[in-house]
């Protein structure tokens, strides 16, 4: 049992005119007490509802009070749940209270008093004739008595894929219900198969989809063609096949993408590369190999003639690969000098002349001088004559014949005073020159001179100062 406050204001008072007076509130004021959980537990079933009705009164003069309530509009009563009661009498005050059931329009949740007779419940007061009145609603509250149920249950309609089941509810009060929602429907369990099938045709694979309920009964089937998109997950290589992914999306949302690999795309061969000096026949995709490298086969040439002062180069050359290629170097050839003799003249030097046959070089070497020593024969001889070496010591000599002397030497047609009377000397060769020596006579030996001045000797004592001729004699061997 529960006790709820609806109403409850006993300071408020309400007086009227006229002989009636209503006063009324919703009724879903009450269903709202009603569904407080505070109030009435959520599993309970309500058994039954009364309400209790407060009210004071003041009347003067000769009048009867008259107090009555029930369920109909705003200020109207259709159902009346308390009659016409008289509670008062004339020049009298006092209160009443008065209780009665309610009807009840739902006794499970949610709860609600029944309103088919309206939607207020009102209460009226009122008097036998038109006298001074005043009168109070000081509360109204609520009785509740309920049942807190506890139900057992019991599936008593099985749910099929698609359908759910029944569930009743049954309590020991013997109040019962059912769930037409529990057990919910099973919902399909599919046996779902992908099949993938190949055109042998035109080499495109594809992919259907279909599944099946396998619960007893049920005989519900689908069934997707899929969209196939394909491409290489491993390309084909030389050797091996390669692997095309083939992709199936489909367009209902209970097919998940299927993925298909088949090894299809054709190796590719090797893609030979001939063999060359060091490298065996190639693969130029792979890097496979077959055979031997064919081996260096050179031949030479002179790429760079050699001088008689430079080296030249040989170059050998693979006959398999031209790229590939060394050098040797080629000694100098040297010269190759063939020596002409230069004769010394009187004013120009003599030498050996020495020029390359090859390259046109030349140089010179042993530089000779020609010495002319000239004399008169018949007063003597001479020697130092005749070619020397540049930078030779040469000696000049003159041999005079007897009683005649070396009087002077002349040096291309200079005179030497420096070497007059002198037989002989010795130079260093320089250039060529030409010399001639000069004899003279020896003179007869004195061996006195005498003065003769009128054929008589002149002496120291007798010198004689004339103008006069005198003579010299001179005696020699």
């Amino acid at each position: 049992m529960a006790t709820a406050s609806i109403y409850n204001d006993d300071d408020s008072k309400t007086s009227w005119g006229a002989w009636t007076k209503y006063f009324s509130f919703p009724i879903s004021t009450i269903n709202s007490a009603l569904n407080n959980t505070s109030n009435v537990p959520a599993n309970a079933k309500i058994t039954g509802v009364t309400i209790n009705v407060s009210v004071r009164y003041e009347v003067s003069g000769s009048a009867k009070v008259y107090f009555k309530y029930g369920i109909g509009g705003n200020g109207s009563i259709s159902n009346e749940l308390l009659s016409e009661n008289q509670i008062g009498s004339t020049s009298s005050k006092g209160s009443e209270t008065q209780s009665k059931a309610l009807p009840i329009g739902s006794s499970l949740s949610p709860f609600s008093i029944s309103t088919a007779n309206g939607d207020y419940f009102t209460i009226c007061i009122y008097t036998s004739n038109n006298l001074p009145k005043t009168f109070w609603v000081d509360s109204v509250t609520l009785d509740i008595a309920y049942h807190t149920h506890s139900h057992t249950s019991t599936v008593t309609k099985q749910p099929t894929c698609e359908t759910a089941g029944e569930t009743t509810y049954t309590c020991s009060c013997g109040d019962s219900y059912v769930d037409k929602t529990k057990p919910e429907a099973l919902g399909h369990s599919w046996d779902t198969e992908y099949i993938w099938a190949e055109d042998t045709k035109t080499g495109y694979w594809y992919c259907l989809v279909e599944r099946i309920c396998n619960r007893s009964g049920c005989a519900a089937s689908d069934a997707a063609s899929g969209n196939v998109t394909r491409s290489v997950k491993i390309p084909a290589t030389c050797t091996e096949m390669g692997t095309t992914s083939h992709t199936a999306t489909f367009d209902v949302d209970w097919a998940t993408t299927q993925v298909k690999d088949v090894q299809d795309i054709p190796a590719k061969g090797h893609t030979w590369v001939d063999a060359t000096c060091t490298a065996p026949k190639t693969c130029s995709v792979c890097g496979a190999t077959e055979g031997s490298a064919l081996g260096h086969s050179y031949t030479s040439a002179i790429t760079k003639q050699p001088t008689c002062t430079e080296k030249g180069i040989k170059t050998f050359t693979c006959q398999h690969d031209s790229s590939h290629k060394y050098t040797e170097e080629v000694a100098p050839l040297g010269h190759d000098y063939v020596k002409t003799e230069v004769a010394p003249t009187t004013t120009t030097d003599g030498y050996d002349n020495y020029v390359c046959s090859r390259c046109g070089d030349s140089y010179q070497n042993n530089y000779t001088c020609l010495y002319t020593v000239k004399c008169n024969s018949e007063c003597g001889t001479v020697s130092g004559g005749g070619t020397h070496s540049k930078g030779a010591n040469v000696t000049i000599s003159a041999t005079p014949n007897e009683g005649w002397y070396v009087a002077g030497w002349k040096l291309n047609g200079i005179e030497l005073t420096h070497l007059a009377g002198i037989n002989s000397f010795n130079e260093i060769v320089d250039k060529s020159k030409e010399y001639e020596v000069f004899f003279a006579k020896i003179p007869p030996k004195i061996t006195s001179v005498k003065m003769l001045y009128q054929n008589k000797q002149i002496s120291e004592t007798n010198k004689v100062l004339t103008d006069e001729f005198f003579r010299i004699v001179v005696s020699v061997e």
